[in-house]
């Protein structure tokens, strides 16, 4: 779209003063209006559908508006005009409706206006609704201009905005907006476009951050003893938030931070914090994993509130996951459009039986580079630009196996992600939800192991709570309360999370 552009322009004022004849009494004559022209042109590319001109008047009333194609407009040579008596305020409107339509040129304005009058002009490209019906891409050969040319409409009921981007704009995502037709569909004729393009819907925004732009200023927080963490596992929509009301937010969470501090606990483990489908979820369907949940806050809030929880000396960790993403409002699901068949994610995702975990058919492909490469820069960049102080891996398990079935490329990636934290920040804590009791998870990559440092531990839970809930002390077992304390991987007691 052309940006809107707007235009003063200011005339010199004259006095003109009374004239006497002498003997008489009479008037003079007023002098001639001396009028002239300023012009100014917007070229249509083959996706503009519309063309506003507006003039608002500033001084003066003699002020009209003229619109021409390919050449400049004249008092008697124009294809549009607004000269409404007594005002210089004006409009023209030029679409796929008018006569003639908007077409594929450049369109001259023309203002004729007194000396005496001055105005503000603006000018700008709208989107206007496809001429044709039908979902999808369409071409057609009726167009309004009488040419051809593809229709193209997409149901999106909840976007508040979708742009069209392809081969035909060089694939720019906003400079071809589709207009609302008011019934959730969105959509946009292209002129003189012909079957075979390339193209994608651009639905929503993505918005760049900055991550070197917050202030971290008496941030000089160090990391417990790792056998010493007491870990308050938090869910932020349910935290701190209003019964029967909407979720919690980061700065609800913020407001009970010495709340946690007064409970004795010195870390917190965000659940899901990532952008998800909707605004009530436990965050395990999390669609953009280098977002920060919208509801929820910012990036700035939640780097504030672990600032904040720093502060008290509260650790904070990261619930990150990589066994299965989206599909649920997933830009990367079937990205480019590929994929083997409907069922399956396209370049991002493994397309064939290793697709396949207990919440559908959607573990990323950890044998491309590309996604391997996405995974690790994600990991790093809560660690090193919004300084958790540590991961829980989401279950690892249904990362590296399928079935009863190892990935091996699985099992190098986590290799890789621990190695890389060790490297970069070795204080920083990586732990894996892995519920198997594998030994080789919390084993250095050296020896073969995936190089975490704790593992959440089944053997504590699931005795304890056996013992705890009992009535009859005669079926309470004390010595599975015995070893479930006394357990450990690789004889490390730090090497599990009870």
């Amino acid at each position: 779209m052309r940006p809107l552009l707007t235009v003063l322009v200011f005339a010199a004022m004259a006095t003109v003063l009374p004239c006497q004849i002498s003997g008489h009494q009479n008037a003079a004559k007023a002098p001639p209006v001396k009028l002239k022209w300023d012009y100014y042109q917007a070229t249509a590319n083959n996706w503009n559908n519309g063309l506003r001109v507006e003039l608002t008047q500033q001084v003066g009333t003699e002020a009209d508006i003229y619109v021409r194609r390919g050449q400049r407009p004249t008092e008697g040579n124009y294809d549009f005009k607004s000269a409404r008596i007594g005002t210089s305020n004006e409009l023209i409107l030029v679409n796929q409706t008018t006569s003639p339509a908007l077409s594929t040129d450049t369109w001259h304005i023309g203002v004729r206006h007194s000396v005496n009058t001055s105005y503000s002009i603006s000018y700008r490209f709208e989107a206007e609704s496809s001429t044709h019906s039908g979902l999808g891409s369409i071409p057609y050969k009726n167009g309004p201009t009488g040419g051809h040319g593809t229709s193209f409409r997409v149901w999106a009921p909840n976007a508040v905005k979708v742009s069209l981007t392809g081969d035909f704009n060089s694939w720019n995502s906003s400079n071809a907006p589709m207009s609302d037709d008011g019934d959730g569909n969105w959509s946009l004729d292209v002129r003189n476009l012909l079957a075979g393009t390339h193209y994608q819907y651009v639905i929503g925004n993505s918005i760049g951050v900055d991550q070197d732009d917050y202030d971290w200023s008496g941030d000089n927080f160090s990391m417990p003893d790792w056998n010493d963490l007491v870990i308050y596992e938090m869910h932020l929509g349910t935290f701190n938030d209003t019964a029967g009301g909407t979720p919690g937010t980061i700065q609800t969470a913020a407001q009970k931070i010495d709340y946690l501090a007064g409970l004795g606990i010195n870390a917190i483990e965000l659940m899901p914090f990532c952008e998800f489908a909707g605004d009530f979820s436990w965050g395990y369907n999390y669609s953009y994993p280098f977002a920060v949940e919208s509801h929820y806050g910012s990036p700035e809030q939640l780097k504030a509130f672990i600032k904040l929880a720093h502060s008290r000396g509260i650790a904070v960790l990261g619930d990150l996951i990589f066994n299965h993403w989206g599909p649920s409002d997933m830009d990367m699901w079937q990205f480019d459009g590929w994929s083997t068949s409907s069922t399956y994610g396209g370049i991002y995702f493994y397309n064939d039986w290793r697709a396949v975990t207990p919440w559908g058919d959607t573990r990323p492909d950890m044998g491309r580079n590309e996604v391997r490469q996405y995974i690790r820069d994600n990991v790093l960049m809560w660690l090193e630009e919004y300084r958790f102080d540590g991961i829980r891996f989401d279950s690892t398990s249904y990362m590296r196996n399928v079935n009863g079935t190892d990935l091996p490329e699985a099992w190098s990636l986590l290799q890789w992600l621990n190695d890389e934290i060790d490297s970069r920040v070795g204080w920083k804590l990586s732990i894996a939800e892995d519920m198997w009791s594998n030994e080789w998870i919390t084993k250095d990559t050296g020896s073969g192991g995936t190089g975490f440092d704790s593992q959440w531990d089944p053997n504590f839970v699931h005795p304890i709570r056996n013992a705890a809930i009992v009535s009859d002390d005669n079926s309470r077992n004390m010595w599975d309360v015995k070893n479930a304390i006394t357990y450990s991987y690789n004889g490390n007691p730090t090497q599990r999370v009870i």
